[in-house]
């Protein structure tokens, strides 16, 4: 894979995101490089700051290009159903979120590593996406077979967690 690294400074101005810059990302991907995006703090105005979250980005990406992939790379093998079991939910559906037994999202401390808004934030604009019909694997990027493995197969066939697309579900029965 040739990951090509994309600043959120070469996609925003203040703290709008730039259509023709996010449409650049295809450009860069037809020449056989696979982008990678991240959330940083920027520059807003009058030297007010901000962060823009990579989930958040993501998003905008996902509305405007309709890749074939979204990866949300973490440090954990997916979305947990309970933090001490570390047992990962294999497809995430609302109906996980809204039973309290079947996900819980620790709380956050208040932490630099945590303003953009962890795990939650991850799950939140994940929904946002699948529901363009696109499915969102949650994959542990610390561990670099992961996410080859993402990369290179399906929603069905990686390890983590999949949020699917609408129109991507699987029919059971």
């Amino acid at each position: 894979m040739n990951p090509y690294t994309i600043s959120v400074f070469a996609l925003t101005s203040g703290n709008t995101l730039l259509t023709t810059k996010i449409k650049q990302i295809h450009t860069i991907a037809q020449t056989g490089l696979l982008p990678v995006t991240f959330g940083d703090t920027i520059h807003v105005s009058d030297g007010n700051y901000s962060i823009l979250s990579g989930d958040v980005i993501m998003t905008m990406i996902a509305k405007i290009l309709k890749p074939s992939k979204v990866i949300f790379a973490v440090n954990t093998d997916g979305v947990y159903s309970d933090i001490k079991s570390r047992k990962t939910i294999r497809e995430l559906t609302r109906a996980n979120i809204t039973d309290s037994r079947s996900v819980r999202f620790a709380a956050i401390s208040h932490t630099i590593a945590d303003i953009t808004g962890g795990m939650c934030r991850k799950v939140e604009e994940g929904f946002k996406i699948a529901s363009r019909g696109l499915d969102v694997m949650i994959v542990n990027g610390m561990k670099p077979e992961k996410i080859t493995q993402a990369v290179r197969s399906g929603p069905e066939d990686f390890e983590g967690t999949v949020i699917r697309g609408r129109s991507n579900r699987v029919k059971k029965g």
